[in-house]
């Protein structure tokens, strides 16, 4: 099937390339509008500056947009430092600038004192998180008792009682 069709596809552009088996001038006319220059048609160096022109749109574009995503990321991640960390930050340039004219073990001595303080008040934070637990632990307690309380005070067992007791009166007249 393939190579019938290739066969008559091949005689086809055969007939149409030979100029005398053609029975009208229909592809001098066409050739003639279409690829002549004096008419509108485009000469083959115009079309290879119109590709080369569009090349370089394409690549200025994606350069253009390359910057743009590189300026949204550097936004990004400007917004990304929370206030916290930029204040430790224009903290450590200070302590930086002040401790230009001290020695070795000043800082050292200084940064183990920071330490200590920053280890000192995460144990108060840890303490005061288990003080907090153990609050509400407590306050859960005490209103799972307050609910209990109320269904168990006096009044309400003497009702829950004399309900009872009319049920299984009925129960026992309805058996007789």
């Amino acid at each position: 099937m393939d190579k019938l069709w290739l066969e008559q596809e091949e005689k086809r552009l055969a007939a149409e390339e030979d100029v005398t088996k053609h029975s009208d001038l229909s592809g001098f006319y066409g050739n003639f509008f279409t690829k002549n220059v004096s008419l509108g048609a485009e000469s083959e160096k115009d079309k290879e500056a119109k590709l080369k022109a569009e090349r370089e749109a394409k690549l200025k574009k994606q350069k253009e947009e390359e910057a743009k995503k590189q300026e949204q990321q550097k936004v990004e991640d400007e917004q990304k430092f929370s206030k916290d960390e930029l204040l430790r930050r224009q903290l450590r340039k200070q302590l930086e600038e002040e401790n230009k004219d001290k020695t070795e073990e000043e800082l050292q001595k200084e940064k183990d004192e920071r330490r200590k303080k920053r280890l000192e008040d995460d144990e108060r934070k840890r303490i005061q998180e288990v003080e907090d637990e153990k609050q509400k632990a407590i306050q859960k307690e005490e209103e799972e008792k307050k609910k209990f309380a109320k269904r168990n005070d006096e009044n309400s067992i003497a009702d829950a009682r004399a309900r009872y007791l009319e049920r299984k009166k009925l129960r026992e007249q309805g058996n007789q």
